[in-house]
This record gives C-alpha cells, structure tokens and sequence, in this order.
C-alpha cells in the first residue's frame, strides 16, 4: 500500500511539473489557423487548460501524501494586493464580461489571462526547486528563440503556411511591436543565464542574443 501511495505521489508531482513546463513552453508559440482570433485567445485556453491539469494533480499528490504545504513569500502580498485590484476593477467594469472574458477586447488584459499567470506562479512557487526553475527559463528560452526565428523569418517574408500568415506583421507573439518588446526581456534573460551556463548553452544564449538583436 506504502509503495502504491509513493507512486501516485511521483506520477502527480511529474504530471504537475511537466504540464506547468508545458505551458511555459507552449504560450509563446501556440496558435491556431481555424479559429477567429488565432493567437491570444488560444494561448488563454492552452495555458488554463494545462495549469488546470498542473493544478488537480498537485492537489491529490498533497491528498495522497496527506501534507498539505505552501510556501510563503512576501511577493504574495503584491501579487494577492494586485489580484483584489483587478477584481473590484472587474466588478465595476462598464463592460463586466469583456474585462472578466477578454473578448471583444484584449485577452491578454482580462480577468481570466490574470488568474491563469497567478495560478502559474503560485504553482512554480509550491512545485519549483531551484534546478527546477532554471529549467523553466531554460525551456522559456528555447520556445522563445524559435518565436523569434519565426518572427524574423516572417519579416524577411518566409511566411508560415496560412493564409492569415502571409504578412511580414504575423509572429506567434502578436504585433511587431510586442515581439520586439518580447525579444528585449528576453534579452536581459539570455544575457543573466549566460554567465552560469556551460559551453553550449552560451553558444545559444550568444545564438538568442543575436536573434534578440535582429
């Protein structure tokens, strides 16, 4: 029974870490041709649906083992602070089911995208260790340079093989403008990571660095 109980516990900690890696490495390249809105809504449903899945099995590992920890961080504080703020802001909303759904307006700026990041930070903070989140942005960095390289090669006009792609403005990140913003944070990442790694991962931060550059 001991051994059948240690091994639910392994099965759920994996499946709520490798889907929480999932999402992370997910988000920034995902998008579907058949539907209206081909970027932010589905990025929404792709990164909830996974977090869901990251966050039911964490619940019955801690079921499982019958231990029930959280970590705690003053960051919480502003992160709960920020959270309530954006409810009452919700709440009293001329337009209530666009600020909570994001649609017809930005989906990235709804109630539903803030609720999904939250979930996946509380999760990192509860799943992570500290190999496990340079994994993360190891993972982030990877799926990153190839938003870019698809970014770069839309703009040189190697389209994607979708009509709503044949144009220099597409990436899977949104507008130029936001894949340049992207490609800036991930510049300040790359560079940080850069420092600790081995030979080859500087060959591909020097690699994303470039890419970041373009």
């Amino acid at each position: 029974m001991a051994e059948q109980t240690s091994l639910v516990f392994k099965i759920c900690e994996r499946i709520s870490k490798y889907s929480l890696l999932a999402a992370i490495f997910l988000v920034p390249l995902f998008f579907l041709p058949w539907t209206s809105e081909a970027l932010d809504f589905n990025k929404q449903a792709v990164a909830g649906l996974l977090l869901a899945v990251s966050m039911f099995s964490w619940m019955i590992k801690a079921l499982v083992s019958g231990k029930f920890h959280l970590n705690l961080s003053k960051i919480n504080i502003a992160i709960g602070a920020f959270f309530l703020i954006y409810i009452l802001s919700t709440l009293f909303s001329v337009n209530r089911q666009g600020s909570f759904w994001g649609w017809p307006q930005l989906t990235a700026d709804s109630l539903i995208s803030l609720i999904i990041f939250t979930a996946a930070y509380f999760l990192a903070l509860n799943l992570f260790s500290k190999r496990d989140v340079y994994v993360a942005l190891s993972v982030f960095l990877v799926s990153a340079f190839v938003a870019q390289i698809i970014g770069i090669l839309q703009i040189l006009g190697v389209y994607l093989p979708f009509s709503f792609a044949a144009s220099p403005s597409f990436n899977t990140i949104g507008t130029p403008g936001a894949l340049g913003f992207f490609s800036a944070i991930i510049l300040c990442i790359t560079i940080a990571m850069m420092v600790q790694g081995n030979k080859w991962q500087r060959i591909f931060s020097a690699l994303q660095i470039f890419a970041s550059a373009v």
